[in-house]
């Protein structure tokens, strides 16, 4: 190819930008180990340069977990608690030490009725349960 050089630069810039210049380490095929330093010390520029800007790497690097762990992770934890509990009142008593955050009541109750739909008979634990809720608080009614 007689245009050789010319062609690699411009594929090693679009393999930067679709790679987002993470993968810099990894030399194309063909080149020799004093292109490699030439181009380290270039990539070594390069970073140095980015580094400067962090509202520009904070704007690229936006992640949007739409997973919901944090809510698997407190369902979770609220359905072993209920069904660890020997009685009621120890139940709710571990629910309240969690310390749920403002919004987070809606799940508690979704989870205590879950618990209960699983069963197949009425059980007098989770009227109990949801009775010392509604005594406790307001937010637990609605």
């Amino acid at each position: 190819d007689e245009q050789y050089e010319e062609n690699e630069e411009k594929y090693k810039e679009i393999r930067k930008t679709i790679l987002d210049e993470s993968s810099d380490d990894e030399s194309s095929s063909g080149s020799s180990d004093s292109d490699d330093d030439e181009d380290d010390k270039k990539d070594d520029a390069d970073e140095e340069e980015q580094v400067v800007d962090p509202a520009e790497k904070e704007k690229q690097q936006t992640i949007i977990d739409q997973t919901e762990t944090n809510l698997v992770t407190l369902r979770r934890t609220i359905y072993l608690t209920i069904q660890s509990s020997i009685g009621a009142e120890e139940c709710a008593h571990k629910l309240l030490k969690m310390n749920l955050r403002p919004g987070q009541e809606m799940e508690l109750c979704q989870m205590i009725l879950d618990s209960c739909a699983q069963q197949r008979t009425y059980e007098r634990f989770f009227g109990l349960l949801g009775q010392r809720f509604c005594l406790l608080k307001k937010e637990y009614v609605e």
